[in-house]
């Protein structure tokens, strides 16, 4: 097998090392933050902070160096996801460097970042943070953003080609701001289950072609009216979910 470095392919790393080599301007390394290659190996996408001090910026390289980087955008934030194709990164980026919102940039740069958040209220903003995950297929990201009411933070989806606006998942249940991610999207990409801001546990089709479902019960079978959930976790198949 490939050799490794603290779990990462020595090849990749100096392909990434040599695509963004020293920055003279501050003498440090360019290569100081997060790099992933796409499921189909034809490009890494690399977040760095090599181009202007305190930009973020995404960008793309050959495996094999073959080729310069490509440059996707400024000011964006980890995590990013490649999507299962390869072929794009979904990523939470401030280009105006004053609100967060929710892109898909295409890899080879052939085309420019295509905006998915929608309209944002004013101060609202998409959760950086384990803000957004994207649906095993592709076909869509579920994200957290105060969209609607700043500081009220809702579930929204999105279809990654831009065809069509965010949908709001759950217009009557806030969800709040955790280091875990309050939702969890189901193995095939069908259903989103996340938790409330007052500990209820429900379940929604992805798209929102259908209400949320209420999941947790009290021991008699009836909902939980306080709701006290504080944590959960998805079964393989998505069938079930554990809580506590």
């Amino acid at each position: 097998g490939a050799a490794r470095i603290g779990g990462f392919d020595i090849a990749l790393l100096l392909t990434v090392v040599a695509a963004f080599p020293l920055d003279h301007a501050r003498a440090q390394p360019a290569l100081s933050l997060y790099f992933e290659l796409g499921p189909d190996g034809r490009r890494i996408v690399v977040l760095t902070d090599s181009l202007v001090p305190g930009e973020h910026a995404l960008s793309s390289v050959l495996p094999d160096g073959s080729a310069p980087a490509v440059g996707l955008a400024q000011h964006a934030t980890y995590p990013f996801q490649v999507t299962p194709d390869g072929a794009s990164v979904v990523y939470v980026a401030d280009p105006e460097e004053s609100v967060y919102e929710l892109f898909r940039a295409v890899l080879d740069g052939s085309a420019p970042p295509i905006r998915l958040s929608g309209p944002l209220v004013t101060g609202g903003d998409v959760v950086v943070y384990s803000g957004f995950t994207l649906a095993p297929d592709g076909s869509r990201a579920v994200y957290l953003a105060d969209a609607v009411t700043d500081g009220v933070l809702e579930l929204f989806s999105v279809v990654l080609d831009g065809s069509a606006p965010p949908v709001r998942l759950d217009p009557a249940h806030a969800l709040a701001l955790a280091l875990d991610r309050p939702f969890r999207l189901a193995p095939d990409g069908s259903r989103v289950v996340y938790r409330s801001d007052q500990g209820e546990l429900f379940s929604v089709a992805a798209d929102g072609a259908s209400p949320p479902v209420r999941l947790d019960r009290s021991f008699d079978g009836s909902p939980d009216p306080g709701g006290h959930v504080s944590s959960f976790e998805l079964g393989a198949d998505g069938a079930r979910v554990v809580y506590r």
